[in-house]
């Protein structure tokens, strides 16, 4: 991809006035690998494949992977599909690990909208807060891109992220944000999450995509919190308290399975 025209082409756009709310378009797509675990107890890491769409001034983080299956269910149901339908199209399309979407700049400039899935769909809003950034002595080549480092310590993490100057936005993969160019690179202190840009496209042709809020629940992000620690703990009783509990599950010695509490992780806490 030419870094120009990236340049060329963001710069463009950010002259031009948009008109419609929750109709802006992309004017850039970064896709990025993140490796993350989900709770404490957890051997292995797990990836999900993101997507950063960057607009005129609002931005949408999500799950690549949770987004195709979205867009076939809707399709294949809006021709009047039946649920084997939905699972014959998804075929061999990855399975999403991971359910949450960050809208940032929105529904306003200042804001954030954080929607998740677990069980049931959860949304909610926050002010976009811009973290303190040190730079750092350190540089590196991201797909083609000179990088300069920086560090920061946010809601309970310490974050080392590589930037390029080369795309002036000042954006990054889920909450983080406020560089002099987009983040291509972050990784928490811990080693327990990562993000790494793996590609980026301009000349998308489509608008950001908003979430459904209506059709959420609304909750505090302490709330949403405790309700995946909830589940991670206790996936019995949160089943139950949502209407998703269909009985026990059987094990292969047709004994019920006993579940482990697990501790869950997040990524700010």
């Amino acid at each position: 991809m030419n870094k120009l025209s990236i340049i060329l082409f963001i710069l463009l756009l950010s002259s031009c006035t948009t008109h419609a709310q929750d109709a802006e378009p992309i004017t850039l797509r970064a896709y990025y690998m993140a490796t993350f675990k989900s709770c404490e107890e957890q051997q292995d890491f797990t990836q999900d494949e993101k997507i950063l769409d960057i607009g005129q001034s609002k931005s949408c983080f999500y799950s690549r992977w949770f987004r195709v299956r979205q867009q076939i269910a809707d399709s294949i149901a809006a021709q009047g599909g039946t649920y084997d339908d939905v699972l014959f199209a998804m075929g061999d399309n990855p399975t999403p690990k991971q359910f949450y979407a960050v809208y940032k700049n929105y529904p306003q400039k200042g804001q954030l909208v954080y929607t998740d899935r677990n069980l049931k769909d959860f949304v909610y809003t926050e002010p976009l807060e811009k973290q303190t950034w040190k730079l750092a002595p350190a540089d590196s080549t991201i797909l083609g891109y000179p990088c300069q480092a920086a560090t920061c310590s946010f809601r309970g993490r310490n974050w080392h992220v590589y930037y390029t100057t080369e795309i002036p936005i000042s954006d990054g993969p889920w909450k983080l944000q406020g560089l002099p160019g987009l983040i291509l690179y972050a990784e928490d202190e811990s080693g327990i999450f990562t993000f790494e840009c793996i590609e980026l496209r301009n000349g998308i042709n489509e608008t950001l995509p908003v979430p459904r809020m209506k059709s959420y629940i609304k909750c505090t992000r302490q709330e949403l919190m405790d309700l995946e620690k909830e589940s991670w703990n206790n996936p019995e009783a949160y089943s139950k308290k949502f209407g998703m509990w269909y009985g026990e599950a059987m094990g292969s010695d047709g004994k019920p399975v006993k579940y482990k509490p697990k501790t869950a992780l997040f990524l700010d806490y």
